[in-house]
């Protein structure tokens, strides 16, 4: 008796071992619109005011890994993880991990958590400290469960590049979600 519960006891275990990366969350990801101005010198040293958006964020991602077909990108904000991304927008597959929000930010959340006013300090992974800054509103509707059911994040933001002798501000807005079957 004792052996044939030992073992029904090890099969379960087994098949839930097997099944738990199935069980896993998908991550919360939001197309982002990152509309706003890039400000640089010209070689004359006159200062320089150009536009600057989610596109040229997917330009230079898909650049950097031999990626002609820019269309099946997205840029798009991770809600669970406070960070943006370019993403394949068929898969939801991290391109490239842009800029992360989750390192030192305060949050001040409604008492039913469905608004939460955020600063948050922007970071990238080629440098060591804060490039600048992003505030916003995050408006979420949760089921009983937990998952997100509608979500929403407009702010603004401002960072600078210092190798690039640039200085970045403007706004940012969630839009409709992307389904995450990459980490599925």
């Amino acid at each position: 008796m004792k052996t044939t519960k030992l073992g029904k006891i090890i099969a379960l275990t087994a098949a839930l071992g097997l099944f738990t990366p199935l069980l896993s969350s998908a991550r919360d990801l939001y197309l982002l619109s990152w509309k706003g101005t890039k400000y640089t010198t010209s070689d004359s040293g006159r200062i320089i005011a150009t536009r600057y958006s989610e596109r040229d964020i997917i330009a230079k991602c898909a650049a950097d890994n031999g990626i002609t077909d820019v269309r099946s990108l997205a840029y798009v904000y991770v809600a669970n993880e406070m960070d943006t991304e370019v993403v394949f927008a068929a898969t939801g597959e991290t391109v490239c991990e842009v800029f992360q929000l989750e390192n030192s930010f305060t949050a001040v959340p409604s008492a039913d958590g469905s608004q939460t006013v955020r600063q948050a300090f922007v970071f990238n992974e080629a440098h060591g400290e804060a490039l600048g800054s992003a505030f916003g509103i995050e408006k979420a509707k949760r089921n009983t469960d937990g998952a997100l059911t509608t979500y929403g994040y407009k702010g603004t933001f401002q960072f600078s590049i210092p190798e690039e002798n640039a200085v970045y501000s403007g706004t940012f807005t969630t839009g409709k979600r992307i389904k995450d079957t990459a980490s599925q």
